[in-house]
Formats: C-alpha cells, sequence, structure tokens
C-alpha cells in the first residue's frame, strides 16, 4: 500500500470481472458508465481527487467495483502509453454494525492512501457502513439511481438479443438483480422473460384501510373518473391491440374543502390499478432548504423523477394551491415565483410526457392555481370532491368498520352524520375503537354516538337548544319548507332551495326567525343562540333581506344598488336601507311567532323528543307535527 511509485497495468486488481454476456453485470455496467466516465477515471489518474459514488443496495456494489475497474483500466492507457503514476485507491464499503470511523481500518488505509498522492473512489449503498471523512465533503459524488424499464429492455437485448418493449413491462425494482437474472434467462424467448418479469413485480402495499374503489361507492364524480382509468389499464394488460398508455388520462386537479379525501383518493386509485403512488405536496417543496428556489426546485423535481422511475404511477401534489398564479404576484418576491412555476410546469411536462404517469392534483382554493397547470395534458379535468352524501357516509362508516356494527345502525349513523367529512367519520370510528379497547371490549354503537355526537349542552342550556332548533323545523314542515335533519348541537338542516321569489325569501326569513321565537314561547325570553356571528340566524336573514332590496328588486323599489355579496354592507352606509332591513326582520319574527304559538303542541313536542335523543330526521320532525295537531296551511 506505501506509496508505489508506479504501477503496470497488470497490478491493477480492482474487483472481480464479470461474464460479459452476464445481464445483471450489463445492467449495473450501463448504470455506472452513465456516471463514472472513462474522462473522470482519466481525471483520477491525472488529478488527485476524491469520488463517491451511491449504488441501489448491497448487489450493485461488487458489479459496480468490476465495472469501475476496466473503467480506470481504460482510462490508464492513452495511446499506447501508460497515463500516471498513481493508480486510485479503490474499495467498496461494506455494511458494518461498527460506524465509528477512529476505529475504522479502512479509514486508516485511506487516509494513508492520500497521504502517498493517490485518489480515493469510494462505492457506497444504503446500507453501507458510515463513513463521513469521505462521503462528506467528496470532490465528485455520484448517484447511480435505479434503472428504468428502458434501461433494463436494454440490458435484456444487449444480454440475450431478445427485444422487449419498455412500455409493456410491469413496474420492476431495478435494485433486484438477483431477482431479475432469475427472471431473464438467455434461452427463453422474449414473451417468456416479460412473463417472467410480471411475475417478479410485485404490487405495492397499501394499508387495509385504504379503500378499493371497486367496493366503495363514495367519492362521487372521482370515483367514476378511476374506474374509467382501470377499465383503460386491464385493456392494456389483457393485450387488447388497440389499447396503449396514451390511451391514460393525463391528469386531474381535485378540489375541495380538507378533510374530503382527495389524499385519500389517490391512494385509493393507486390500490385499485395496483401501482405505486408517490404523494407529495406544494408546502413539502416549498420547506425545502429554507425555501431557497435551487432546494425548492430539486425537492420538486426528485418527487416526479420518483413517480418517472415507477411507471406506471400516481404523482399525486397536495396543495396546488400554493403553486400560485404567477400573475397574482407583487413586489420583490415575482421572480422568485415565475421561476419556480416554469419548473413546476417543465418537470410535470416532462413527467405526463412519459407515458404511465398518472398526475393527481388537489387544492382547497382553484383560483390561486395557475392556470398553466390546469391546461390540456397537466391537469386536464377539474373534479370537486365535497361533503359526503347520506350514502356515501355510510360506505365510509361501513368500510372502516368492516361488519363489527349491523348495517341498520351504520345506516342509522350515516343519516345523523350530514355534514362531516371523510376525515371526521375515520376519526370519529378510531376513536370509538380506542375507547372500546381501553375497555377491552368489542366495540358498541354507543361508542360511536358518544363521539360522533357528543352532548355539548346539558341542563337549562340543553332545553334552550332544543326549543331553538324545534323552532326552526316546525316553521319549517309548517311552510313546506323540507327538514332533512335537526341536532341538539345547534344546527337545522334543510334542503336548499332557489330563492327566486319575493314569497319564498319571505318564508326563509320567517324559517330564520322561527328559533328567537321559540325560545321566547318556551323560555319566556329570547336567548343568544339567534346571533353571534355573519353565519348566525340573525347574520344570514339580515343578509337575505339586504339582498332582496339590494340585488334582485323584491322591495320597494326595483333600483339595483349592489352585488349579492356587496349587499348587507349597505346597512352600514345608509340608515334608510337599515330601517328597510330591520322592518323585514320584525316582521318575519311576528309571522314566526303568531305560527308556533297556534301551532305550540307540535313546538313541544319537537323540542322535547330532541333533547331527549339529540337529533331527529325530517320525517321523524313532520311525524310529530301531524301527530299534534296536523300542520296547518299557513299564507304569508
Amino acid at each position: 500500500m506505501n506509496g508505489e511509485s508506479s504501477a503496470g497495468i497488470d497490478e491493477l486488481e480492482l474487483g472481480n470481472e464479470a461474464d460479459p454476456r452476464s445481464f445483471a453485470q450489463i445492467l449495473v455496467d450501463n448504470a455506472i458508465d452513465r456516471v463514472f466516465t472513462e474522462e473522470l477515471a482519466s481525471e483520477c489518474w491525472g488529478r488527485q481527487l476524491t469520488v463517491v459514488l451511491e449504488v441501489p443496495n448491497e448487489q450493485w456494489s461488487e458489479r459496480a467495483i468490476a465495472r469501475i475497474a476496466e473503467t480506470v483500466r481504460a482510462a490508464a492507457v492513452s495511446g499506447g502509453e501508460i497515463k500516471g503514476h498513481l493508480r486510485p485507491y479503490t474499495f467498496r464499503r461494506k455494511p458494518s454494525l461498527q460506524t465509528r470511523p477512529t476505529d475504522d481500518a479502512l479509514a486508516i488505509e485511506m487516509l494513508n492512501a492520500v497521504g502517498h498522492g493517490r485518489s480515493i473512489i469510494g462505492v457506497f449503498s444504503p446500507s453501507s457502513a458510515p463513513l463521513p471523512l469521505l462521503t462528506d465533503r467528496p470532490d465528485v459524488h455520484l448517484e447511480t439511481g435505479r434503472p428504468s424499464r428502458s434501461d433494463i429492455a436494454r440490458a435484456v437485448q444487449t444480454a440475450t438479443d431478445q427485444i422487449l418493449d419498455p412500455d409493456a413491462l410491469p413496474p420492476l425494482d431495478g435494485g433486484d438483480l438477483d431477482g431479475l437474472a432469475l427472471a431473464v434467462r438467455p434461452r427463453a424467448s422474449a414473451a417468456e422473460t416479460c412473463s417472467r418479469l410480471f411475475a417478479l413485480a410485485r404490487p405495492p402495499i397499501f394499508d387495509e384501510d385504504v379503500p378499493d374503489l371497486r367496493d366503495f361507492a363514495a367519492f362521487g364524480e372521482a370515483r367514476a373518473w378511476g374506474l374509467t382509468v382501470l377499465r383503460a389499464i386491464e385493456r392494456i394488460k389483457s393485450g387488447d391491440p388497440t389499447a396503449g398508455m396514451n390511451d391514460l388520462p393525463r391528469g386531474v386537479l381535485l378540489v375541495g374543502p380538507p378533510g374530503t379525501g382527495k389524499t385519500l383518493f389517490a391512494s385509493a386509485l393507486a390500490k385499485t390499478l395496483g401501482i405505486n403512488a408517490i404523494l407529495t405536496s406544494a408546502s413539502e417543496w416549498l420547506a425545502s432548504g429554507d425555501s431557497h428556489l435551487g432546494a425548492v426546485v430539486k425537492a420538486m423535481r426528485t418527487s416526479v423523477e420518483q413517480a418517472r422511475s415507477r411507471r406506471p404511477c400516481i404523482l399525486f401534489i397536495d396543495e396546488c394551491d400554493s403553486i400560485v398564479d404567477r400573475d397574482l404576484e407583487r413586489g420583490d418576491s415575482v421572480s422568485w415565483w415565475v421561476n419556480f412555476v416554469n419548473a413546476v410546469l417543465t418537470a410535470v411536462d416532462g413527467a405526463v410526457r412519459n407515458r404511465g404517469v398518472i398526475l393527481i392534483g388537489a387544492c382547497n382554493n382553484m383560483s390561486r392555481v395557475d392556470p398553466a397547470l390546469r391546461r390540456s395534458g397537466r391537469m386536464e379535468r377539474v373534479i370537486e370532491l365535497g361533503l359526503p352524501t347520506e350514502c356515501e357516509r355510510e360506505a365510509i362508516l361501513a368500510h372502516y368498520l368492516k361488519g363489527v356494527i349491523d348495517p341498520a345502525s351504520v345506516a342509522t349513523l350515516a343519516r345523523r352524520s350530514e355534514g362531516r367529512t371523510g376525515a371526521d367519520l375515520e376519526r370519529a370510528v378510531r376513536e370509538a375503537k380506542a375507547a372500546a379497547a381501553d375497555a377491552e371490549r368489542q366495540i358498541l354503537l354507543r361508542d360511536l354516538v358518544e363521539v360522533l355526537f357528543p352532548k355539548s349542552h346539558a341542563g337549562e342550556s340543553s332545553r334552550h337548544v332544543a326549543a331553538h332548533e324545534a323552532g326552526h323545523a316546525v316553521t319549517a314542515v309548517l311552510l313546506g319548507v323540507e327538514v332533512r335533519q335537526v341536532d341538539l348541537r345547534g344546527f337545522t338542516r334543510l334542503t336548499n332551495s332557489a330563492l327566486q321569489t319575493r314569497e319564498a325569501i319571505a318564508k326563509h326569513l320567517t324559517v330564520l326567525m322561527a328559533g328567537r321565537a321559540a325560545d321566547e314561547i318556551l323560555c319566556g325570553t329570547a336567548v343568544s343562540g339567534a346571533g353571534g356571528s355573519a353565519q348566525s340566524d340573525l347574520g344570514l336573514a339580515t343578509k337575505l333581506s339586504s339582498i332582496g332590496h339590494a340585488a334582485l328588486g323584491f322591495g320597494s323599489t326595483l333600483r339595483y344598488r349592489a352585488a349579492i355579496d356587496g349587499a348587507a354592507a349597505l346597512i352600514e352606509t345608509d340608515p334608510a336601507f337599515a330601517r328597510l332591513v330591520e322592518r323585514d326582520l320584525q316582521a318575519a319574527l311576528r309571522r314566526a311567532r303568531r305560527l308556533l304559538l297556534r301551532h305550540k303542541n307540535a313546538l313541544k313536542a319537537v323540542a322535547v323528543r330532541l333533547e331527549a335523543e339529540h337529533f331527529l330526521d325530517g320525517d321523524q320532525v313532520a311525524q310529530l307535527v301531524r301527530d299534534n295537531q296536523g300542520a296547518r296551511s299557513w299564507i304569508i
């Protein structure tokens, strides 16, 4: 080791040469040649460099050393003469439980080699023992990456003369040299090799809580789109000559509030298709490297490259509204955002051009997403994911409960849980299971009820809430407005109806003010529940009356004064307008009070039942009204 002043070519014993026709060696050779070129090897002879080469795993290490030996040997001779006098010190770092470099003989040898003027070339795999002395600060850092399907097909052809279509191959782990070598046999036909490669391809493993879209009646339009993708992939797998990767959609943008299942849908689609999914987010990229543009772009490109290397694959990008519309940016940050968005668009284009990458974006606010990201060929379709319907809630609960609660009870829970997101329901099942586990028993219906419908009101407060919500519900039934559900947590849900006439607005104002009227009738005084926010009864009634007067021509004048969103603001600047709105609200309160006094028995019955059961559906409310004097017709 100590200071060879010259070295003949015969002395270069760097690794063991492999059979040049070996498929595995050819695959490694091609990967090494892309990064460790003869020019770089020549520099290692002529200069003193430190080089770190990272390979996918230990299966690659010894073969990588063999190829490096050939390249170094070839670079040693230029024009028939020996080039250089001190051969590079080349090694592969083996796995070890000992990680302290001070106790490491290899580290000592490496330092001796450096002291005698030699270049250092180290091959590392993810399981290699650490050697920070070299890996922290090399002159040259190289990575082979995992071979793509095109790389595998090229190596198969070189080793066996079999011609395979890369796009017809399944997603393969290019790092599994032994498995690939067993599947690729020189005397086999191309069809046999392709069949063995499909057998080698393992489907990705998904958590059992990730649903299969074929058996999961949720996600609405997104599910229908996903099943269309499934049928296209099944045609490709069946060998249909008219089907190809070009038939797959390029991408979709899922839009919806938090908790509606955008990320879960991407995983569910991947599970349904039996392909990989790369799940990332724009905020994850933006958090890289203290938001330095180079680090952010590198993080983004890494995600895209992962998807390309695993085709067919889903690339899911959450929080796409963080990839903001460049035209909305102002000030010093404009240049940064323009460069970032341009880099994203370039990377996305490269991904979707590689047939088999399915792009799924997700956001809460589509108006902030750069329009270029939504054009054809990128996220070319927009699908809204809203709150789940009753049928979808039933499917979600049934999926997570896995039969431990009877179907009738699941259906009841689904009916009562309107307004909950899929994430809310999943969390409820998880917490109910935890409560049952703490009690060392099977989950029961009451566990879910306690999580989904906590008793947030007690005593006098509970009676006030029941009276208030009963006022809304009974008035709605009497006026022919469909009630969907009433909940003791403080809300009454009605079927949405278009407020296209003066009478429809007056009827809706009466329902909104009926909670306050019921407070007065059953509790003796008005309570604070009718107000407090823009979404309260008083807030909504004020806005609705303002819209009728200022935007729809339903007041004393036909004059258009404001858009729907700005109508209520006139109250602050126009006292006469404020008096018109106040008159409407007082009139609606009087109508509600008269109506509920005529049907006080029904009001009491609904309030008592609601306080006892915490929840009533529309049919139950209507039946209670009929059973207590009947619902009389009433004209505003």
